[in-house]
């Protein structure tokens, strides 16, 4: 009885405070939007930063799917920065095709773990070779859409980009691979080895 009472108590407080829920959420993604147009790191951090100390303050009525998911990306951002990666977003300008993008990409990523002939596998493979390492992770800690098989994707693009000599991408791919043997330890020893003797041309 407790919990429906409790139940019908927070329809209550959410019905009472929808109109002020829908303008909050509206005026963050305007201003989200905004970063992304301008592709402002900094600034896209702090509205969604705001934005979430905000739905903590109204018991996390104001969070969506979507927010959650700019979330996830704004944490890849980061650390594609920091790492010298080229940015997720570069060629997206607003909310609704950053989202698409990503949707896309864990669409891709998904492909890559079922039976499909070989001309899919190509085309999922050519879609997330153009994404960094940072990108995939955060798709695979995204509690909004489970993906598998993560080790054996992560190691299969380590195996595409040494092909291509992008020895830091394979490096990232590598070290991010949750059950690593000692096959695989030798390999980043060796890839970082590379990268250092080309001066980080292949970088």
């Amino acid at each position: 009885m407790d919990t429906l009472e409790n139940l019908v108590q927070t329809y209550e407080k959410l019905e009472k405070n929808k109109e002020v829920i829908l303008k909050y959420r509206s005026d963050y993604e305007t201003s989200i939007n905004e970063c992304i147009r301008c592709h402002d790191l900094n600034s896209f951090e702090k509205k969604l930063n705001e934005f979430f100390d905000l739905d903590k303050q109204h018991d996390h009525s104001l969070i969506t799917t979507e927010l959650l998911r700019l979330d996830y990306i704004k944490d890849a951002l980061l650390k594609e920065y920091s790492n010298g990666f080229n940015l997720f977003w570069e060629d997206t300008d607003n909310v609704k095709d950053l989202l698409k993008k990503y949707n896309k990409t864990i669409f891709m990523l998904r492909r890559l773990t079922f039976d499909l002939p070989d001309a899919y596998k190509r085309e999922s493979f050519d879609h997330l070779i153009k994404m960094t390492p940072f990108i995939l992770q955060t798709i695979y800690e995204d509690l909004t859409s489970p993906v598998f098989m993560k080790d054996y994707v992560f190691i299969s693009l380590a195996m595409e980009h040494i092909k291509s000599k992008e020895y830091k991408y394979s490096v990232y791919y590598l070290r991010m691979v949750d059950h690593k043997n000692e096959e695989i330890n030798k390999l980043i020893s060796q890839l970082q080895s590379l990268t250092s003797s080309f001066g980080g041309e292949n970088e």
